[in-house]
């Protein structure tokens, strides 16, 4: 399915989109009650969903569904190589130049994906914001609300957010691998809250970028991580978090302030914060400076978190409304 740039009001309901790859483009379009899988490809892209050059979208109440390494074996006799995708991926190069801005993700199901032990074989997620940091500067309003994932085997990241204004809100997510992260990789001005499961979460860029009210288990990291380049260098590497912080984080995590991925990462996390709660793991310092720790909560709103099964999201789940876009709020 494609849309174009001047398309309006377009609905896909009930839909099973296994291996195809859709293009949405326009705006107040609406993917409901659908199942978004991407093809296999050994290597390339493998994308469901591409936005593009538009504004208020939504994608609700769908499955978001990821090949296996088992299935890819089964299925296909194969293994992947370099290679790159997801169920839902915005897209701002090529002929269109601009991102889709204002999107809903929410009361989504996420299925399944590869277990990645090397990150590009292969570099895939359910969701990806923006594919690339030069479009990491840009606010795209997305809001990710009320998803549940379930024994999701990725060592990596479940969705990698690479956009400036995103909202990730009460989401449960268990990774099987203890490894599964959401992660905050470039933008700016981005915010976390109610997200509880077993998975890490993960600070980069800012400045502004914040997390709270997390409760999740023992083995899992609230990671603020110090970077290969600086915070206000735009290239492909991992800057170091700035001006980031994380508040009443709850259960037998930790958090990590300065987090290292190997010695190229020698840029330490800079002016970061720690508010209200600390989990049972408490705190643990690595290459930071200037972090500040305080029991009192003055730089966030504290909510209760939302804890989700299966039953409430996906497409056979009963309706339970949606929410505004970022502009409406």
């Amino acid at each position: 399915m494609t849309s174009r740039a001047a398309s309006r009001h377009v609905i896909l309901w009930g839909l099973d989109l296994k291996d195809a790859l859709s293009t949405i483009r326009g705006e107040h379009h609406i993917v409901r009650r659908c199942r978004l899988w991407p093809r296999f490809k050994k290597t390339g892209g493998q994308i469901a969903f591409s936005t593009r050059n538009g504004s208020h979208c939504r994608f609700d109440y769908c499955e978001l569904r990821l090949y296996t390494d088992q299935e890819v074996f089964d299925l296909y006799g194969e293994t992947w190589d370099v290679a790159y995708g997801a169920c839902i991926r915005g897209m701002g190069s090529g002929p269109d130049g601009t991102l889709m801005t204002h999107v809903v993700i929410e009361r989504c199901l996420f299925v399944g994906g590869p277990t990645r032990n090397d990150y590009h074989k292969p570099n895939m997620e359910h969701i990806e914001t923006v594919p690339d940091v030069g479009d990491s500067r840009v606010p795209i309003y997305w809001r990710i609300l009320y998803c549940y994932g379930d024994n999701l085997p990725t060592k990596q990241t479940i969705i990698d957010d690479k956009g400036d204004t995103v909202e990730i809100g009460h989401c449960t997510f268990y990774s099987s691998s203890g490894r599964g992260a959401v992660q905050c990789r470039n933008g700016s001005n981005c915010h976390y809250y109610g997200i509880t499961g077993n998975c890490n979460v993960r600070l980069m860029r800012g400045p502004n970028n914040i997390a709270h009210d997390l409760e999740l288990g023992a083995g899992y990291k609230c990671q603020l991580m110090a970077g290969q380049t600086p915070w206000n260098e735009y290239i492909n590497k991992s800057p170091q978090a700035f001006r980031c912080g994380f508040g009443n984080v709850r259960g037998g995590c930790k958090i990590i302030v300065g987090e290292q991925f190997g010695t190229k990462y020698d840029q330490p996390a800079l002016y970061c914060w720690i508010e209200g709660d600390v989990p049972d793991g408490g705190i643990t310092y690595k290459l930071h400076r200037r972090t500040t720790v305080s029991p009192q909560v003055t730089r966030f709103t504290p909510v209760t978190p939302v804890v989700l099964t299966a039953a409430d999201v996906g497409p056979h789940a009963p309706w339970k409304g949606v929410s505004p876009f970022m502009d409406e709020l």
